[in-house]
């Protein structure tokens, strides 16, 4: 698969993310990828941060933004890794869920 980038909602050309779930900043006048460290298997966050802008996010949440579409407000939804590798953020690899689906969808894993 090609890997794409898209330019971050509200940090058009300092950070982009990859269909592939990779994060690359612009900040020192090149792109270079950040990355991602998280040892004991859990969810990749970032910090985004320019001027007076700051958001912080989980990768995966980023990718489905940039490729998929936006996440409607509220905690009823979820962006679920269907192969529940929470470190694959390939954009295949994510769906939106109601928090009754992803939970159920965990309990599966479990199993």
């Amino acid at each position: 698969m090609k890997e794409i980038w898209k330019d971050i909602k509200d940090f058009e050309g300092v950070y982009q993310i990859s269909n592939m779930g990779r994060l690359r900043s612009h900040k020192s006048g090149k792109w270079s990828i950040l990355s991602n460290n998280n040892s004991k298997g859990g969810y990749f966050s970032v910090v985004l941060a320019y001027g007076s802008k700051k958001r912080y996010t989980r990768i995966h949440r980023l990718v489905y933004e940039s490729f998929v579409g936006d996440i409607p407000k509220g905690h009823k939804w979820h962006i679920h890794h269907i192969n529940h590798n929470k470190q694959d953020n390939r954009v295949e690899n994510l769906k939106l869920v109601t928090s009754k689906e992803h939970y159920l969808e965990d309990l599966d894993s479990r199993t």
